[in-house]
C-alpha cells in the first residue's frame, strides 16, 4: 500500500524504483491502473504482481496495445492521450480530446472511439491524432462499450445497451439488462458479458437484446472486466483479479494490493497503432478475420492505400510461425478479401493472423477449434 503524506518526496521514491523495475513486458502481460497514478504488471496471468512504471495521467481510465505488444495507448477520463513504444516503460502524449468524462475507449483497425458518460462519442481515424465528434447516445450514465467487427455496443450504469453499426455516428436502444450497477461489457466467445459491481455476470447472445445471468464473483466492489487469452478477467476496485474461461466457473488468481484500479488490460495487439502526427497508420486488417472462432476455413480483408506486396502469417500467442496464408503476393488498392483454408496441422487455441505490406503492420485475432 502506497502512503501519500508527502506527495513531491515520494514521487521521487516511487520513480527510482519503477523505472528499475521498467523492462519491456514479455506477449499476454496484464496491466492493472490504480488511481494514484502507477502501472502494476503481471506476468503469469494475474497471480502476482509487480509495479511496473508511472503513467503520466491519475485519471488514466484505459490501456489497450495497439499494433504489437510493445505499443500501448492511455486514455484518461479528461481526455488526454499517451503512446509508449516501449510496452508502458515511458510514454508520451500524443493529443487531447476536449471533455472531461471519458468512460471508454474502443479500439479496432484503422478507428479509435471514446464514449463519455454524457454520451458523447468522439472518432479518430488516424490512431489518435485528430478526433471528431461523430455522434450522441442518448444517455447520461455510459460506463463501458465494446466492439466486434463493425458493430459497436454501448452499456450503461442502468443497464441499457445501445448499438451502432455506422463507425459511432448513429446508435439505437437493442436491450436492457436489469441492473442498476453494470460497470463493464465486452466481447468474448461471440457473445457479450457485462459485469455488475455487485459481483453478477451476464452474458448476450443476440448483441445485447436478451441477457441471462450466468454466475456470480464472492467480491463485491469489483470495477472492470477484460478478455484475455481465452478467458474473462475481472478485478474489485481493491485489485482482487478473479479468471473464468467460460463465464460461469471463477478463479481468484492473485491481488494487486493498491487503492483504487480503475482498469485492466493486456497487451495483446488489436491490429492498429498511435501513429506521429503527420504520420501514417499501420495497415488495416479488417473487419476481424471470420468465422471466428474458426474449424475450416476462414477469410479475412485486407485494406490497403495503394498496391503492395502483401505478406500474411499466422503465429501462436508465443510467437511462433505456424503458416503463410500469403507469402509475397501483390495486392491492389482498395479492400481485398482473401479465403484461406488452414493445410498445416496445428492444434486448438488463440493464434495471431499479422499482415504486413509496404512497410505497414497489422494484427488480429484467430481462435481455431481444430478440426
Amino acid at each position: 500500500m502506497i502512503v501519500r503524506a508527502r506527495r513531491g518526496a515520494a514521487c521521487a521514491v516511487l520513480c527510482a524504483l519503477f523505472c528499475s523495475l521498467a523492462v519491456p513486458a514479455a506477449s499476454a502481460t496484464l496491466f492493472g491502473l490504480v488511481d494514484t497514478g502507477e502501472l502494476y504488471a503481471s506476468i503469469d496471468a494475474g497471480t502476482t504482481w509487480s509495479a511496473f512504471s508511472l503513467v503520466p495521467a491519475h485519471d488514466a481510465i484505459a490501456l489497450a496495445a495497439g499494433g504489437t505488444s510493445s505499443e500501448l495507448i492511455l486514455v484518461a477520463e479528461s481526455g488526454s492521450i499517451h503512446h509508449s513504444t516501449d510496452a508502458g516503460a515511458t510514454w508520451s502524449a500524443v493529443t487531447a480530446i476536449p471533455v472531461s468524462d471519458v468512460v471508454s475507449f474502443v479500439p479496432s483497425p484503422g478507428l479509435f472511439l471514446v464514449l463519455t458518460a454524457s454520451g458523447g462519442v468522439y472518432a479518430s481515424t488516424d490512431a489518435g491524432v485528430t478526433w471528431n465528434g461523430v455522434g450522441v447516445i442518448a444517455a447520461s450514465d455510459l460506463v463501458s462499450a465494446a466492439i466486434e467487427g463493425n458493430t459497436c455496443t454501448a452499456l450503461t450504469a442502468t443497464g441499457s445497451i445501445y448499438r451502432s453499426i455506422d463507425d459511432g455516428v448513429t446508435w439505437n436502444l437493442v436491450g436492457t439488462l436489469p441492473t442498476s450497477e453494470a460497470v463493464e461489457i465486452v466481447s468474448y466467445l461471440n457473445r457479450l458479458w457485462v459485469l455488475t459491481r455487485s459481483g453478477d455476470l451476464a452474458s448476450s447472445v443476440d448483441g445485447g437484446a436478451t441477457w441471462s445471468f450466468v454466475s456470480t464473483l464472492s467480491q463485491v466492489g469489483m470495477s472492470t472486466l477484460i478478455a484475455g487469452e481465452g478467458e474473462l478477467l475481472a478485478s474489485s476496485s481493491g485489485g482482487e483479479v478473479a479468471a473464468t474461461s467460460d463465464g460461469t466457473t471463477w478463479t481468484w488468481r492473485g491481488v494487486i494490493n493498491q487503492l483504487t484500479v480503475r482498469a485492466l488490460a493486456t497487451d495483446i495487439p488489436v491490429g492498429t497503432g498511435v501513429a506521429a502526427a503527420g504520420g501514417t497508420s499501420l495497415l488495416r486488417l479488417f473487419p476481424a478475420p471470420w468465422p471466428n472462432p474458426a474449424t475450416g476455413e476462414i477469410r479475412f480483408a485486407l485494406d490497403l492505400e495503394e498496391s503492395a506486396v502483401v505478406h500474411v502469417e499466422l503465429y501462436s500467442i508465443a510467437g511462433r510461425l505456424i503458416d503463410r496464408p500469403v507469402a509475397g503476393e501483390v495486392f491492389p488498392p482498395g479492400r481485398t478479401v482473401r479465403v484461406w483454408e488452414p493445410e498445416t496441422r496445428f492444434g486448438p487455441g488463440v493464434y495471431y493472423l499479422r499482415a504486413r505490406a509496404g512497410g505497414k503492420t497489422g494484427a488480429r485475432r484467430i481462435v481455431w477449434l481444430g478440426r
